[in-house]
């Protein structure tokens, strides 16, 4: 919606502090150890990330009426959003386009992105059913009187409960009901959120997004973008049933290629673009490779990807030990193109820094790092870490061979970071742990 996220824009910005000189706060601090002004600046970041999350519950029901074209929703959707911004904007004496006039096919940033988009999703779609159908083919676990689905939800939701608390213990995945459950659950909606968060990079939708004032943000994102198109090798950190892969993948051959065509720098035939090499990294992987992996592979392979791999990974442990046991990993991290992480660090909290400095050491120049988290928390530990003793590029290259530098997050000053949520052209807002519209996405490039 071109005209909503406008006016949602000019909304959120009349609501900014006017007075700049007030104490940053950190929004992860307890109010208890904040300044009056702060307390007074983190309730209004909390107002105007709730006035988001409305928002995207409207713009989200308007988008699905539209899909099942139940006119009598949509329309009371859009009314509802008109009177939300009205109201609004009356507080900040705003004038707004009302959102009645859009129509349909204008939802969305752009109608060619959109249509990569949705081709990007569709093909996830027929993957994961492809998946599902070569799961129940093997699947022989089932309990007498139970379906095999009732039986692998039930199980997942237990692992679920204990990855989300971070309680997880490599003998939950040694149920291969439990694993399934978990494919069902999540393959697709993460396989899918990777495509929409890179697809907001694409050059036609930061044309008509809001502007973005930071011109380095701005230098960064088309960066990111541009190394995309050029991405041939992954390393999917944490990968469980591959789903981050196919949404890469499926990304690439839908939303990029037609990008890229549409520029005439390559013809459509760029949509039969694969991966070179894959390397899945899980330290579960023999559990994820008995209950799903072995039969996504032959899905993926050589339709898509030329070469997979999985290795077993432990994240908590430093990559040095990894390596002892397995030196064809670190081999494959110096020459990634893209890292794929997804609620990894929120599941191994404050125990993955050791392991993610020494990767970001031996990454390219150019690699891309892509992160996917619930809530921003650990997200912001990261960027904190990055920016913290900042030393020299002669220092940090010096320090490479120094068996001490794998402790040092100096290591990590060479990342530099864009948001690609919800928050993505809300700075003020992306100091929260929340986010509007789903889990928090974080894009690093090594520079």
């Amino acid at each position: 919606m071109i005209r909503y996220r406008r006016a949602m824009h000019l909304i959120m910005n009349k609501q900014l502090p006017t007075d700049r000189s007030k104490e940053q706060f950190n929004a992860q601090v307890s109010n208890s150890k904040l300044l009056p002004s702060q307390k007074e600046q983190k309730r209004h970041l909390k107002s105007k990330l709730k006035f988001q999350r409305r928002i995207h519950k409207l713009e989200t029901r308007i988008a699905h009426a539209i899909s099942r074209k139940d006119k009598v929703v949509e329309l009371q959707a859009r009314k509802d959003l008109d009177e939300l911004l009205h109201s609004q904007s009356q507080k900040d004496d705003i004038v707004t386009q009302p959102t009645s006039c859009i129509l349909p096919e204008t939802i969305g940033s752009s109608h060619n992105t959109d249509t990569g988009r949705d081709r990007a999703i569709a093909e996830v779609t027929l993957i994961f059913q492809k998946l599902l159908t070569s799961i129940h083919n093997q699947a022989k676990e089932c309990a007498p009187g139970a379906s095999t689905k009732e039986v692998q939800n039930s199980k997942a939701r237990n692992l679920l409960h204990h990855m989300t608390k971070g309680t997880q213990t490599q003998n939950m995945f040694q149920d291969v009901s439990a694993l399934r459950g978990y494919v069902r659950k999540k393959f697709h909606g993460r396989a899918t959120l990777i495509i929409k968060s890179l697809s907001e990079l694409s050059p036609t939708v930061l044309e008509i997004a809001p502007t973005i004032e930071d011109s380095n943000q701005r230098k960064i994102m088309n960066l990111c973008h541009s190394k995309l198109t050029e991405v041939e090798r992954v390393c999917s950190i944490g990968c469980g049933p591959g789903n981050d892969v196919v949404g890469l993948i499926t990304f690439l051959r839908n939303c990029l290629s037609n990008e890229l065509a549409d520029a005439d720098t390559v013809t459509h035939e760029t949509k039969g673009y694969k991966l070179k090499q894959v390397m899945l990294l899980d330290f579960a992987i023999s559990e994820w490779k008995e209950a799903a992996l072995n039969d996504l592979i032959p899905i993926l392979k050589p339709e898509y990807v030329d070469n997979i791999s999985c290795q077993s990974c432990d994240v908590t442990k430093p990559l040095k030990d990894e390596e002892a046991n397995n030196p064809s990993i670190a081999e494959f991290v110096q020459n990634a193109d893209i890292f794929l992480t997804s609620y990894l660090l929120s599941e191994t909290r404050n125990s993955w820094d050791e392991f993610y400095i020494e990767i970001v050491q031996l990454a390219p120049e150019g690699a891309l790092f892509y992160f996917s988290e619930p809530m921003a928390w650990q997200l912001h530990r990261l960027i904190k870490m990055s920016t913290e003793c900042l030393i020299s590029d002669e220092e940090a290259d010096s320090l490479v061979e120094d068996e001490s530098a794998a402790k040092d997050p100096t290591s990590l000053h060479r990342l530099k970071f864009i948001w690609i949520d919800s928050s993505m052209h809300y700075p003020e807002l992306q100091q929260m742990d929340g986010r509007a519209g789903g889990p928090a996405v974080l894009l690093a490039i090594k520079l």
